[in-house]
């Protein structure tokens, strides 16, 4: 299903919910503005979570081996980090089990993760998680840039509402960054963020490698 088949599927929808709900009965302008918020927020899960693409299904399954054991909590960067250090990583895992013996493979991974070894683990997945979104909004800027919307001299597309893969980078970025994510109501401020032109200065350069993290006992 293409970007403009899922939205007009989602406004027939959303119409007839409202219809349902009686809240038809806002104004015609209030109530198309809501329709685009759902739809907005609905486009941002899909290109997170959603079913359409075999990739967002393996995710899901992938995340569903931790819900048994209760593990849909633990620090996805630090994860990443975990998988960045190889077989440090697994020593790492080693020597916590060797003091927590009895732990579930999520019960050891928590007590790592909150262990002085924690946050350079997850320096290690912030590092490698920040690349890769880079160069994700570098293919994006790309694209975008060279299709016929982003070559407009007006430059109107600039006062669109942020896109899903705009609001996609932005969480990142600030989850990764450990800071409060900002809120465009036009898509160019939310493309100066991620170009960073002043807005996230530390997207401009890449963080710094982290040193290895040290191996217990």
């Amino acid at each position: 299903m293409t970007t403009a088949e899922l939205t007009a599927d989602l406004r027939q929808k959303m119409g007839a919910l409202l219809k349902t709900s009686g809240e038809v009965r806002i104004g015609e302008e209030a109530r198309v503005s809501l329709l685009d918020d759902e739809i907005r927020e609905a486009q941002t899960w899909a290109f997170r979570r959603a079913a359409y693409h075999e990739r967002d299904r393996r995710c899901y399954r992938l995340g569903s081996a931790f819900e048994p054991g209760g593990g849909l909590d633990l620090d996805d960067v630090a994860l990443t980090g975990l998988d960045c250090l190889g077989f440090h990583g697994v020593l790492l895992i080693a020597a916590t089990a060797r003091q927590h013996p009895n732990l579930s493979l999520n019960g050891m991974l928590k007590k790592l993760f909150a262990s002085e070894a924690g946050q350079q683990i997850r320096a290690w997945g912030a590092w490698r998680r920040w690349h890769w979104l880079a160069d994700l909004y570098r293919a994006e800027t790309q694209t975008f840039l060279s299709s016929k919307k982003g070559k407009d001299p007006a430059q109107r597309w600039r006062s669109g509402k942020p896109t899903a893969a705009q609001e996609h980078i932005i969480r990142e970025i600030a989850r990764l960054l450990q800071i409060d994510r900002p809120e465009f109501a036009r898509r160019g401020e939310a493309f100066e963020w991620i170009k960073a032109a002043g807005g996230n200065p530390r997207f401009r350069e890449p963080p710094p490698l982290p040193d290895m993290p040290e191996i217990g006992e």
